[in-house]
């Protein structure tokens, strides 16, 4: 709060007091994260923000952290902006279920396959439950906190801004592979002009390495009964492309992973669908 009051000059100095100060830690109880994304969220708009906080009321099946974050979600407009809430469905998606944290730059491409590019967007509305930085192109987006994962996966907690954990993960394997497909990957992907010459694994963007490393590891960890969704766009990419995986993979020195996950592959699509 001394924070807030310093950034913004027409604060009191003693803002808010200490009648709200000891609301607020009551209302934390005990948890960091609670006192973290509250600060992050009042920092913006402290006046308004802290009376928004003050005045939730937390139900008797209720956590302080679910109460919260429904908050912070309103505020954003999401619980109520059908554009919103399908964005924020798209671009959370990616980020809860990504094997590692992706850049701005990263879930952009991914969500360009899927033609909802403009989905990204969303993520300055998020300010109190992401890290991210939108001025600097390599820095990852990720949650603050495991709560909010928990929090969004769990329908009975979250309601209409639920996330399946399950589609998102078939959604994102459908994603690489169209990446893969659609002018990703290629014969000679490092452009090398002799046979000596070194590969190095930063010769493929980010997106591109991604959906290499990953792509089948989404479709493993999606439900059995999602997999048919899937397998169109694996055959085409085992068709079309998978001598230039292979060496993608060299060129990401992940080359023996290869087989392996090619073996899991085929041990998780029954044969009766490919």
């Amino acid at each position: 709060m001394k924070k807030a009051t310093e950034k913004h000059q027409d604060l009191p100095l003693d803002w808010p007091g200490d009648e709200k100060i000891n609301e607020l830690t009551s209302r934390a109880c005990g948890l960091f994260i609670w006192a973290s994304t509250a600060s992050r969220f009042i920092g913006h708009y402290p006046a308004s923000r802290l009376e928004t906080i003050l005045g939730g009321n937390i139900t008797a099946t209720q956590s302080p952290l679910d109460e919260l974050y429904e908050t912070t979600l309103k505020s954003a407009g999401i619980w109520s902006a059908p554009d919103l809430l399908q964005d924020f469905h798209k671009v959370l998606s990616i980020i809860l279920s990504a094997q590692r944290p992706l850049t701005i730059s990263a879930i952009k491409q991914l969500l360009a396959v899927s033609q909802c590019e403009g989905s990204i967007s969303i993520v300055p509305h998020l300010y109190s439950v992401l890290s991210y930085n939108l001025d600097n192109p390599t820095a990852p987006v990720q949650i603050l906190h495991p709560s909010f994962a928990d929090f969004l996966f769990n329908v009975n907690r979250s309601g209409h801004v639920y996330i399946n954990k399950d589609t998102s993960h078939k959604d994102l394997a459908i994603a690489c592979l169209k990446r893969l497909c659609t002018k990703g990957l290629k014969r000679n992907i490092s452009n090398l002009t002799l046979a000596f010459q070194d590969w190095k694994s930063e010769d493929l963007v980010e997106d591109i390495a991604y959906a290499c490393l990953f792509w089948v590891d989404h479709v493993l960890a999606t439900v059995n009964s999602s997999i048919v969704l899937i397998v169109p766009y694996i055959e085409e990419f085992l068709q079309e492309h998978l001598l230039h995986w292979f060496e993608a993979m060299s060129v990401l020195e992940k080359s023996r992973e290869t087989i392996r996950l090619l073996d899991h592959l085929l041990r998780k699509i029954p044969s009766s669908i490919i």
